[in-house]
């Protein structure tokens, strides 16, 4: 009994050995495309395929030390990387500057998000209060408006009859801001306030923490605070310029006002207007300065078939970052002037029809399919 779950073990090191191996080789597309440094393609090749070797020699040596079955392991193995040569060919259709996009991916919907938190409060049982901003990290150029929301689950007296909010950020604090009722009810009040654009200004970026001083009917007073990041702003992006079809290609020209020149990322998603159904996560990696200051998205047509909508299309929910210059420069950030776009419909039959391929990608998916099957 011993030996048998001795080889259990090992059969599911094995397996877990390869699959390190498979995320490592998955995961080299998402590193080509962020790394600063990019490895060439026969280096990226050789690295590929010293990592698969390795992991076999490792799991040989296993089978040999407890004197397993040769196969023991291999049906699971190949099963896992047949798997993952399938899901990965299902991956490599779009390209990752235009990818599907559903309402199940919460992370790529929700850019920079800022998770409000019920803290329970010491003067009765079942009393909360949440401070809740539109996005973590928050821009000294722009008001900041934010609610507080009081519950009372517990069955007590207490009622929130209104409250301050000031904010500390930098080692400089905000003046105080009372706050408005917006819904009240016995067991729910909900209050609001904005901090203008030149009291944010007068703030220092870095960590901040906002703080929620409210007064209840009883005499009691309570503090809640939230934590939240404060930067300046790099670059805005203003308008878009006149999208146009380039054969497989939808192409979103975006016009920035930059301040501080750098490479950076834009990333954006794309609804039908009309259905407000998720249609592509667009990301794009660019050069900016003031003297150049147009990037553009694309999006490939076999993402704009694969999810039926020809348009007119909304663009928001962007994510604007400037990668560090050099090492102990922290990352910068921009915004845009409005929070959405409206980009023009086009017939999908405009588009050229070829699929998308990537030379680089089918090489790494030949090399899994030929590793699943000598397995």
């Amino acid at each position: 009994m011993a030996h048998d779950n001795k080889k259990n073990i090992t059969t599911m090191s094995a397996c877990l050995i390869f699959g390190a191996g498979v995320y490592g080789l998955l995961s080299q597309d998402d590193v080509k495309l962020t790394s600063y440094k990019q490895e060439t393609e026969p280096e990226q090749i050789q690295r590929l395929e010293a990592l698969i070797q390795q992991n076999t020699i490792e799991i040989q040596r296993h089978k040999t030390a407890l004197n397993l079955p040769d196969d023991l392991p291999g049906t699971a193995t190949k099963a896992q990387l047949r798997y993952a040569a399938q899901q990965y060919a299902n991956n490599i259709q779009y390209p990752k500057y235009s990818k599907p996009l559903s309402g199940n991916d919460w992370a790529l919907l929700n850019p920079r998000p800022f998770i409000a938190q019920a803290i329970p409060l010491d003067i009765a049982e079942g009393v909360t209060a949440s401070i809740v901003l539109p996005h973590f990290v928050v821009h000294r150029d722009q008001d900041l408006t934010f609610t507080v929301v009081v519950e009372n689950q517990g069955g007590s007296d207490e009622f929130a009859r209104g409250g301050i909010v000031f904010v500390d950020a930098g080692g400089k604090q905000s003046s105080e801001i009372a706050l408005e009722p917006v819904s009240v009810s016995v067991v729910r009040q909900t209050f609001q306030g904005t901090l203008s654009r030149a009291q944010m200004t007068s703030l220092s970026s870095g960590d901040g923490l906002i703080f929620a001083a409210m007064d209840f009917d009883s005499g009691e007073q309570t503090l809640t605070s939230a934590n939240f990041k404060l930067v300046g702003t790099d670059a805005i992006l203003v308008r878009l310029g006149e999208a146009y079809v380039d054969g497989a290609h939808l192409m979103i020209p975006i016009l920035f006002d930059v301040d501080v020149d750098g490479r950076y990322h834009i990333q954006a998603n794309l609804f039908d207007q009309a259905s407000g159904e998720p249609v592509s996560h667009l990301s794009a990696q660019m050069s900016l300065s003031s003297l150049q200051n147009e990037g553009v998205f694309k999006v490939h047509a076999a993402t704009l078939r694969s999810q039926g909508f020809e348009g007119p299309y909304t663009l928001k929910n962007f994510n604007i970052t400037r990668s560090p210059a050099k090492p102990g420069e922290s990352t910068g950030y921009g915004r845009t002037e409005e929070s959405e776009y409206v980009v023009p419909a086009f017939d999908l039959d405009s588009y050229s029809q070829e699929a998308y391929q990537d030379p680089m990608n089918q090489k790494r998916l030949d090399f899994l399919n030929n590793i699943a099957n000598e397995t």
